[in-house]
């Protein structure tokens, strides 16, 4: 969950878009560059802010699907506002990718 412009979201991928994706072991190369999740990430914050160029990536995480699929993994990537006021918590996004590029959903919950 995370907030945005005063709205609550969640982001969910789901396992099926991961596990259709390819394999990947740490010793490998990945499969997509941190550049193209990069990419994927800010078209999906541009489907909600539009204009993404105040916006910065905070964190890129590798995440495991687990389980059965042993070898599947995909991408977590957060954006925030790159101008902050310390005294309020920013507004930031999260978006999960797979990495065949396949970016979750981003729902928005209430009102």
């Amino acid at each position: 969950m995370f907030d945005l412009k005063g709205k609550k979201y969640a982001a969910e991928i789901p396992s099926e878009a991961i596990a259709s994706g390819p394999e990947w072991t740490p010793a490998a190369p990945l499969p997509m560059t941190f550049d193209k999740a990069v990419q994927v990430a800010r078209g999906e914050l541009r489907k909600i802010v539009g204009d993404d160029s105040k916006w910065e990536i905070t964190e890129i995480n590798l995440r495991h699907l687990g389980g059965e699929n042993e070898n599947k993994w995909y991408y977590v990537l957060q954006l925030k506002l790159k101008v902050r006021d310390p005294a309020v918590i920013p507004d930031f996004c999260i978006v999960p990718i797979s990495l065949s590029g396949e970016p979750g959903r981003i729902v928005r919950y209430g009102p």
